[in-house]
């Protein structure tokens, strides 16, 4: 499979979410037995920036962190990472925090967060900027910021709206956590947005939580979507696969990958890369190509972006054909 990647392209994506630090540890083991933790940034939309910047796109994040020492850490490493960090507001709340924990025979670390208050979910309407929209190609954000709390439910809806409006492409991730509210009320909150999405990324877990639905197919007419919109089910080791209202479009298989290190960003990674492909105008089936490879290759290291690739290298793993089967 021969993919060409554009030298240059100009096209402007922004983001908007919910801000973290990490604190993660650094190496595999119970938490009360060592101290070492490393502090890292996090939070899905904070990820999909900083995969896109890597890939050469210029992307704004737009979203609120705390007048705090995590604060100051979250907007220097996005700006060092080349995010537009300007439509950043600093609240007087703290900065969301969560813990990870690696401790038995599973890939998957034990996560606790710690974002009730946060500046990040208290992001209001008050501090939009919908002339930003109006300059990009493609918004992206998730479902987490719909039920994270009433301010930025609000921010996140009318941010969507305003897009909508202004003729740019939305890219909407479900991503849902249960751990932040019940199946019920994730349906009722992610059905707003899907109505307005052109890019939905969901897994078949999440296709089933929301709706009892196995084919997405019917998530079309069950969640009253767009008929141009695409489904996008992101599958893991096992590739991806595209849909439209009437069938399957495209479907590929995954990379593996012998070591996992620390899946923790997978998702956001394939994120990040299926909207470069979509951006630099790719196949469809090209563009899942590269979202899986990005997801594939951030569960190489830990943190949550930590192991995206630049273009450079990106297009050197093109090159070695790692995408042919």
């Amino acid at each position: 499979m021969d993919i060409r990647l554009p030298e240059v392209c100009e096209k402007k994506v922004a983001t908007f979410g919910e801000a973290l630090v990490n604190l993660c540890p650094v190496r595999r083991g119970r938490l009360k037995e060592y101290s070492s933790l490393e502090i890292r940034v996090a939070g899905a939309e904070c990820n999909v920036a900083i995969g896109l910047s890597r890939l050469g796109f210029r992307v704004s994040y737009i979203g609120a962190v705390g007048k705090d020492t995590f604060g100051n850490i979250v907007q220097k490493r996005l700006n060092a990472e080349g995010v537009d960090v300007s439509h950043i507001k600093h609240l007087d709340l703290p900065t969301g925090v969560f813990i990870k924990e690696w401790y038995g025979f599973g890939d998957d670390p034990a996560v606790w967060y710690y974002r009730k208050g946060s500046a990040g979910s208290n992001f209001t309407p008050d501090n939009l900027d919908f002339e930003l929209l109006k300059q990009v190609s493609i918004f992206h954000t998730t479902g987490i910021n719909l039920v994270l709390g009433d301010t930025i439910r609000s921010s996140a809806r009318q941010l969507i709206l305003g897009a909508s409006e202004s003729g740019v492409k939305i890219s909407f991730d479900v991503n849902i956590r249960l751990k932040l509210a019940s199946p019920d009320v994730w349906t009722n909150e992610v059905s707003y947005a899907l109505q307005f999405a052109d890019y939905i990324l969901l897994t078949e877990d999440e296709l089933r939580i929301l709706y009892g639905l196995e084919d997405p197919c019917k998530l079309y007419r069950t969640a009253k979507l767009k008929p141009e919109a695409i489904v996008i089910m992101k599958k893991g080791a096992k590739g991806a696969s595209a849909y439209n209202y009437r069938s399957m479009l495209e479907s590929v298989s995954g990379i593996k990958v012998d070591t996992v290190v620390d899946p923790v960003g997978a998702g956001d990674g394939f994120a990040a890369g299926f909207i470069a492909g979509i951006l630099w105008e790719l196949e469809l089936r090209h563009a899942l190509e590269i979202g899986n490879l990005v997801g594939a290759l951030s569960v190489t290291e830990l943190g949550d972006f930590e192991a995206y690739p630049h273009k450079s290298e990106l297009n050197s793993f093109l090159h070695q054909n790692l995408l042919k089967r």
